[in-house]
Formats: C-alpha cells, sequence, structure tokens
C-alpha cells in the first residue's frame, strides 16, 4: 500500500515535493534574471512551467555587492529552527533614491510590501517614509517586518502586517518593560483626576464666562449702533421735512406778494387813469368855451371897425383873415404827453 502511493506520488520521474522545490529554485532564477534557457538545464523543467512563473522584476543594481545567503536548520519535523543569516551589503544614498524613484512608478490599486530588516546605511524609518511618501495612493500596503520598523508604520492604517511569532513575542517583551512606566503615568493621571477636572472645569468655565462677556458687549455695541442709526435717520427725516414745510411757506408767500403787489399797482394805475381822463375832458370843455367867446370878441370887433369907416370911402380891400381856431382833442393832449 505504502510502495503504490510513492508510485502514485511521481510524476515524470519525479515526486510533488521535489518539483515543488525546483519551481521555487526556477522562481529565484528568475528574479536574478537568468536566462530560462540555463533554469532549464539547472532545473529540468519544461520550458512551458518555467515561463509560467516569469515575473517581471525591477531591481535595484549594488556595485561590488552580492545577495546575502540565509541558511534554516530544522529538526524534530520542523518544531525546531535554526537561522543562519548572513550580513548584507551597505546601501549609500544613491541607491535609495534610486528606490524612491521607483516607488513614484506605482499606480492606484497596486499593491506594496514592505518586509525585512534594512540594510546598512539604510535609515530605520525608511518603511515610515515610504508610507508617507505614498499615502495620497490608493494602494494596499503590507508590512512584514518587527520592532519599530512595524510600530511606526501602523499610523499609516497599512492593509496588513505579518509579525511571525518570535516578532510578536518581542514585541510583547517590550510592551511589558515599557508598561508600568505607562502604569506609573496613568496612576498618577488617576489619583490626581479630581484636582485635573476641577482645574480643566475652572478653565473651561473662564472660557465660558469671557465668551458670555463678549458675546454681551457685542449685542450692547450692536443696539448702540442700531439706536444711533435709528435716531440719525430720524433727525435726518425731521430735518428733511422741516426744510420742504420752511421752503412751502416761503414759495407760497412770495406768490402771494407777488399777487399783492400786482393787484395793488393795477388798482392804483386804474385810478390814475381815471383821474387823468376826468382832467382831460374838463379842460377840453374850458378850452372849448373859452375859444368860442374869444371868437364872438373877434368877430364884434370886426363888425365895429365896419362900422367906423366912413359911408362911401373907397373902402381898402383887406384881406380876409381867416381865423382858425383849433379843437381841443384829448385824444391828441395824450399822445402830446406820451412823446
Amino acid at each position: 500500500m505504502e510502495k503504490r502511493n510513492r508510485t502514485a506520488e511521481k510524476k515524470n520521474g519525479i515526486t510533488k515535493g521535489e518539483k515543488n522545490e525546483k519551481i521555487k529554485i526556477a522562481k529565484e532564477l528568475l528574479k536574478l534574471k537568468m536566462p530560462i534557457e540555463q533554469i532549464i538545464q539547472i532545473t529540468k523543467l519544461p520550458k512551458e512551467e518555467i515561463e509560467k512563473y516569469n515575473i517581471k522584476t525591477d531591481f535595484v543594481k549594488l556595485k561590488n555587492s552580492n545577495s546575502r545567503i540565509n541558511v534554516k536548520i530544522t529538526k524534530n519535523s520542523n518544531t525546531e529552527e535554526t537561522a543562519i543569516n548572513c550580513t548584507g551589503p551597505r546601501i549609500d544614498k544613491d541607491n535609495v533614491e534610486i528606490l524612491f524613484q521607483k516607488l513614484e512608478k506605482i499606480k492606484n490599486g497596486d499593491i506594496l510590501v514592505l518586509s525585512g530588516s534594512v540594510s546598512k546605511g539604510i535609515e530605520n524609518n525608511i518603511y515610515e517614509k515610504i508610507c508617507e511618501k505614498l499615502k495620497e495612493k490608493e494602494i494596499k500596503i503590507i508590512v512584514d517586518t518587527t520592532k519599530d520598523l512595524l510600530l511606526n508604520t501602523l499610523k499609516y492604517k497599512p492593509f496588513l502586517i505579518k509579525p511571525n511569532k518570535e516578532e510578536l513575542e518581542e514585541l510583547l517583551r517590550e510592551l511589558r518593560l515599557k508598561t508600568p512606566d505607562e502604569i506609573k503615568r496613568y496612576q498618577k493621571i488617576i489619583s490626581n483626576k479630581d484636582a485635573i477636572l476641577a482645574d480643566a472645569q475652572n478653565k473651561a468655565d473662564a472660557i465660558i464666562a469671557e465668551a458670555q462677556a463678549k458675546a454681551r458687549e457685542m449685542v450692547e455695541q450692536s443696539e448702540v449702533m442700531q439706536s444711533a442709526y435709528a435716531q440719525a435717520n430720524e433727525t435726518v427725516n425731521n430735518a428733511n421735512q422741516q426744510a420742504q414745510e420752511i421752503l412751502d411757506a416761503a414759495t407760497n408767500d412770495a406768490n402771494s406778494i407777488r399777487l399783492g403787489a400786482i393787484g395793488y399797482t393795477d388798482d392804483m394805475l386804474a385810478n390814475l387813469s381815471n383821474i387823468m381822463t376826468t382832467a382831460l375832458n374838463d379842460a377840453g370843455e374850458k378850452y372849448n368855451s373859452f375859444v368860442e367867446s374869444l371868437t364872438s370878441c373877434y368877430n364884434t370887433v370886426v363888425q365895429n371897425r365896419s362900422e367906423l369907416s366912413p359911408q362911401g370911402a373907397p373902402e381898402e380891400e383887406q384881406p380876409e383873415e381867416e381865423v382858425v381856431v383849433p379843437e381841443y382833442d384829448p385824444a391828441s393832449e395824450e399822445e402830446s404827453e406820451e412823446e
């Protein structure tokens, strides 16, 4: 039965476990950008199998440095393990700068894995800096490290953290060492709780009282300003109304005085016209009577002269004098006066 199972496990001359080991080796060689033909010679795997795992890589090449080799030794059915880790290369600032330039190519939706301890020449907050640089991008960050390298990235809320058993135990030990100091600090806070709360309450009351005082002052200033504006508007309106009333009264008085003066002048001129007309009529009648009287006297004189002349004596031809007596015309008198 056991022999049949071992036969079933074999396929193409290798077991499933052996195939998995060769696939792991092929993946690592692909990461190192080894040609597929050489990987086929080393692993004896089909070309199709290797091309299936042809993962694209973009490493930062180090000058005069090799990848370190770590050895894991297990025994007792993998319950005990011994790790032999070689020292890694020193990384200079130029290589770190190249790494950050490559991180710029990460797009939304990508996954970034920050794994392992940092090499020599790299600051211990390198993972924290990377998270800070990429915090605006919508990517999933997975952190697989320990100690401060892990703790400093937690504030950026990584998608996943993967500490192993030993790393968790190390973190717990650090927490236990820090806990007494934290407990003392919290106990001090608890013991002084009443005093802290009272001080906080006093400060809060002072802040509230100051705010209320300022609010009242602002309200009072606002009311004073509103009252002043109202009084000013009322005064201006009253002044405008009084000015309009004075102007209307002055206009009415001026119009009344003008009309009265015109009427009075017209009455005076009418009376004067009547007096002058009466005087002219009286003067005309007297003048005409005087002329008639003079004419009568003149005719009497002429007649008497003719009677005194001797009869039969030749009479000297006397030129007849024509007496022209102008008649008095009041209208002509008025025209002469006007001239």
